[in-house]
């Protein structure tokens, strides 16, 4: 049978009445974000419905022209550290995926960028070993067969375009486009696109922080990647459904909610000035850049540095290296701490998942 292409209704809220509209975004953010091819199963004779979303440039189009005032300044570097074990995490309460943790820290700090559609293809393999290239597969989820699925991603054949768009829309990016909302459009676009057989999650959204850096603010695009790691459930359940039927701007109003939440929260719990605190003590005290990158890698994506490793980092006498610990754990407010021979950032990422928890409650409206 020939492919056909429909839209289909998805059940649910139709209006937005119980979540707030933040921004005024533009008519567009109403399309569709994509269309739905269908055809028949040669397996069972049941109907497949396929998700083709629309090019990266046509989605970032959308949100041309809004730009959403932040209080946070542009290359929020602290901050944006501060959030990667955050994006890392493989479930709401589980474990750290400290390698990811390390990605992020990289693409924050500039030793790494994906600035091309190889350099994509190639993290794409690194995340999984199952993943040798685009996929050449159908891929669905939310169910055991195709035809049982929530969603049966774009066709393999559609996938070298899509990445081709991918890249496209990447190098368009400036910063007169809004940050968060950037790595948002992107996030969803490469989870709708689904180019790899596995690890599309933790490559989406290292993609979305590539994007949304384009833009300028880095704490923006990290803190998009965290609301599509902490909320993947009801993105994945409730919130992209609508978003591929009935177009972008519930989704985007959620994300930057999210953000204004969560930033809301760090500042309360003081975690935004410890991490400037730490930062910037590392910044003054390290020597050299591959130093600082050590540094902060440690401590911000593995969560602790033996003071003795910190010290031949700094090149510092053992007096000027306690004068800097004093300092730092003054500073940090109780959030870094002294453990035997490490300093850890254990009690600041323990707050900071609290933080998450709080905003998305807010987000989605959950009971405390």
């Amino acid at each position: 049978m020939d492919s056909y292409v429909e839209s289909i209704s998805i059940p649910g809220r139709s209006t937005r009445q119980d979540w707030p509209c933040l921004p005024n975004f533009p008519a567009a953010m109403d399309r569709p974000a994509g269309r739905v091819e269908g055809t028949v199963s040669g397996i069972n004779g049941q109907p497949l419905r396929y998700f083709v979303p629309d090019t990266l440039p046509e989605l970032l189009q959308r949100c041309s022209g809004f730009k959403h005032e932040r209080e946070c300044g542009k290359n929020d570097v602290p901050m944006a550290l501060t959030l990667a074990r955050a994006a890392a995490r493989r479930r709401i309460a589980g474990k750290v995926d400290e390698v990811q943790a390390r990605r992020f820290c990289d693409l924050i700090i500039g030793a790494r960028a994906y600035a091309s559609a190889d350099a994509m293809k190639r993290l794409g393999i690194e995340i999984s070993s199952r993943n040798h290239g685009l996929r050449e597969e159908i891929v669905y989820a939310g169910g055991t067969i195709p035809s049982a699925a929530k969603i049966i991603f774009a066709p393999h054949g559609y996938v070298p375009a899509l990445f081709d768009s991918l890249s496209e829309g990447l190098d368009a990016i400036t910063f007169d486009d809004d940050a968060g909302l950037t790595a948002a459009v992107t996030g969803f676009f490469c989870v709708s696109m689904h180019p790899f057989l596995d690890g599309n999650g933790r490559w989406s959204r290292l993609i979305a922080v590539e994007a949304g850096m384009r833009a300028g603010f880095i704490a923006s695009a990290m803190s998009s990647a965290v609301f599509q790691n902490a909320a993947k459930q009801e993105l994945a359940d409730d919130v992209w459904p609508r978003t591929r039927h009935s177009g972008l701007r519930e989704y985007l109003e959620l994300s930057l909610r999210f953000e204004k939440s969560l930033l809301a929260q760090l500042a309360e719990r003081g975690i935004a000035r410890a991490s400037d605190a730490i930062w910037s003590q590392l910044k003054q005290s390290v020597r050299g850049r591959l130093a600082l990158q050590e540094a902060a890698l440690g401590l911000f994506a593995g969560q602790r540095l033996a003071i003795g490793r910190l010290r031949e980092l700094c090149g510092a006498s053992e007096r000027a290296m306690n004068g800097m610990i004093e300092r730092l754990l003054h500073e940090s407010g109780g959030l870094l701490e002294l453990e035997a021979t490490h300093l850890t950032m254990r009690p600041l990422h323990e707050s900071m998942e609290k933080a998450i928890q709080a905003a998305t409650g807010i987000v989605f409206n959950r009971s405390k």
